[in-house]
């Protein structure tokens, strides 16, 4: 599985929706001016198109608790995230079981399938253009993706872990992830490495 490091209920999906402005920053570079601005996090949020924000705010989210029967591997990590397709219920069921494991509070990202996308949602988070195109399960990923890094930077968490939904963790080495994290948390500190970082790959079609 992949994932990642990031720096920095349920809920009704009954909103309107309008297409942002020329003169709108995307919601792509919003919200990474948002993960990396040293001003005000939340009118960094504000600059998003009002449709983005909704879009954002109301994907669905499964909230689950860590099972405190197991050690915290992962201190310097204050929630952890997984883009799921919410129809897999074999996967589901799954990360239901192992997310808690990890010691830290997780949220599964069930909202916008890609049954779910309407052509306003593409209009307003990827543009017309996009939107006149067939919609593919990238398509949902990032929207999914989008929503999370707009949770961050909204709960102000300082680093969180976002795994796609094929991701099996190895508790024997979540002391690693610990570890670059720290080190990294440290570099942030430090006058000669600029910009720090903001987001760090993890691993790629490997477990961590």
């Amino acid at each position: 599985g992949c994932g990642a490091a990031v720096h920095i209920h349920r809920e009704s999906r009954s909103h309107t929706l309008s297409p942002s402005s020329s003169s709108a920053p995307s919601p792509r570079s919003a919200l990474s001016h948002a993960m990396s601005a040293s001003s005000s996090h939340e009118s960094s949020l504000h600059a998003l198109p009002a449709c983005a924000r909704s879009i954002f705010e109301n994907c669905e989210m499964e909230h689950l608790h860590a099972d405190r029967r197991f050690p915290r591997r992962l201190a310097a990590v204050e929630h952890a995230y997984m883009l799921v397709y919410s129809r897999d219920m074999h996967r589901l069921a799954f990360q239901r079981i192992q997310l808690p494991m990890l010691g830290v509070d997780a949220s599964l990202v069930t909202g916008y399938d890609l049954e779910e996308l309407t052509a306003a949602h593409r209009t307003c988070v990827f543009g017309a253009a996009a939107a006149a195109r067939p919609a593919t399960k990238y398509s949902s990923q990032l929207v999914k993706l989008w929503s999370i890094f707009f949770d961050i930077v909204r709960r102000r968490r300082h680093w969180s872990l976002v795994f796609e939904d094929d991701a099996v963790a190895q508790p024997e080495r979540l002391w690693a992830v610990e570890s670059a994290l720290r080190l990294l948390h440290g570099a942030g500190h430090n006058a000669t490495v600029s910009p720090p970082p903001s987001v760090v790959h993890l691993s790629s079609y490997h477990p961590i």
